[in-house]
């Protein structure tokens, strides 16, 4: 097997490089602002051009999530060593002249240890810091951005054709966010200290993650900090979550459907869920991005990294 690593610039396409390749070649896209297999948001593996797997990323932005790029790539990486395709080739996402996203391309090579590196010429990157040295090439411009934008609202479109209506209980879900990385502070809890405007509470660590639309006072913060011994209060509103990206999964991690969130009923402890998977299916795991979507496919504010 020889693998090459692919590592692109903001402005340009590896469309029409692939086409002169190998077609008897398996390839993975690791960049999750691609559109060229699909929507957004999403990690690829294809054979033949024929799609294997595929990873819930969430996010347009590589950074936002490495953690999930780099577990994919190593999952991947690992199963092509059961049977290795005779040509691997794995496109990175776009590379910029920022700190982290350089240290995440080369901790990237290091890992793969290709045979081969193809970077574009129209990359600010310094060379010398991979396991082999890189070949420049000349790629095609990509499209502008609004073709792009375009591009991005009509696979989203076709996404929400194929959704069905599901109702997810935040009681029995594990989700993939900060939401339910902590325990939860019942509402009789923030009663006690007469804090009744929050709808939903959990103590994450040092910080107490707070869901309201009230403006809490200072006293009744200081207050809740105190219950529950925590130091600095993350607050969010209760419609945060409408619209944004998520991925049903099995325990495993394995997604099974693709879709957006409708809205929250917190009161109940409701997820109003657009999904491809059939409905009604039982969902272990919430996966939760911070690309936000309407039903018209149009894309709205991203959510901070890790805020909801």
């Amino acid at each position: 097997m020889t693998t090459t690593l692919l590592i692109g610039d903001p402005e340009s396409t590896w469309r029409e490089w692939l086409l002169g390749q190998p077609n008897a070649r398996d390839l993975f896209v690791l960049d999750p602002g691609d559109t060229h297999h699909g929507p957004a948001g999403m990690l690829r593996w294809l054979s033949n051009d024929q799609p294997v797997a595929t990873e819930f990323f969430g996010a347009l932005d590589p950074m936002r999530f490495p953690q999930i790029l780099m577990a994919t790539l190593s999952r991947w990486l690992a199963q092509t060593a059961h049977q290795p395709p005779k040509h691997l080739y794995i496109q990175l996402f776009p590379a910029r002249p920022t700190p982290a996203l350089r240290h995440l391309i080369l901790l990237v090579a290091q890992m793969v240890n290709p045979d081969s590196i193809v970077i574009s010429d129209a990359a600010h990157f310094g060379l010398e810091a991979f396991p082999i040295g890189p070949m420049p090439t000349t790629l095609e411009r990509n499209y502008p951005v609004m073709v792009l934008a375009a591009q991005r609202k009509a696979h989203w479109l076709r996404l929400i054709e194929r959704t069905e209506n599901h109702i997810v209980s935040l009681n029995t879900v594990t989700l993939g966010a900060r939401l339910g990385s902590g325990l939860r502070v019942t509402p009789p809890d923030l009663t006690k200290i007469g804090v009744t405007q929050i709808v939903y509470a959990e103590k994450q660590g040092a910080s107490l993650f707070v869901v309201t639309d009230a403006e809490i006072s200072e006293r009744f913060i200081t207050r809740a900090l105190e219950m529950t011994h925590s130091r600095k209060a993350h607050i969010v509103r209760t419609g945060d979550y409408d619209g944004v990206l998520v991925s049903f999964a099995r325990q495993n991690g394995e997604d099974f459907g693709v879709g957006y969130i409708e809205s929250v009923d917190w009161n109940a402890g409701q997820f109003f869920i657009k999904n491809t998977a059939a409905s009604p299916t039982p969902v272990p795991l919430l996966k939760i991005g911070s690309v936000r979507i309407n039903a018209n496919g149009k894309e709205l504010e991203e959510a901070k990294p890790w805020s909801i």
